[in-house]
């Protein structure tokens, strides 16, 4: 596991520290630069976009569980809408971006 620290070059490459050992020992750990299309999204806030079928979720943040589906087409995560009116969806990751930071509830 790696921990993602920022995005880079528009959001094409995620920068990650790790690999996160247990008990953690950060001076183990190194920096990664890695293209943003191989980086798995788990267990942390994320915000859809460039859905074309499921257009309405562009823009809605939700937690990626660690739920991955595989099928003929690639991996998929299972993510869960904050907005309860929304029911959870399987997504692309290529759908899909780290929140790092979420927005304040007014």
């Amino acid at each position: 596991m790696f921990q993602a620290l920022r995005y880079e070059n528009d959001g094409k490459i995620c920068v990650l520290q790790g690999p996160i050992s247990d008990p953690r020992s950060k001076h183990n750990e190194e920096i990664h630069h890695v293209e943003n299309n191989l980086v798995l999204p788990r267990n942390c806030p994320v915000i859809c976009h460039g859905l074309v079928s499921a257009s309405h979720l562009n823009g809605e943040i939700g937690a990626a569980r660690g739920n991955v589906k595989h099928d003929g087409t690639g991996f998929r995560l299972a993510v869960h809408f904050d907005k309860k009116s929304l029911k959870s969806a399987l997504v692309r990751p290529a759908n899909l971006r780290i929140v790092f930071e979420l927005p304040s509830e007014e």
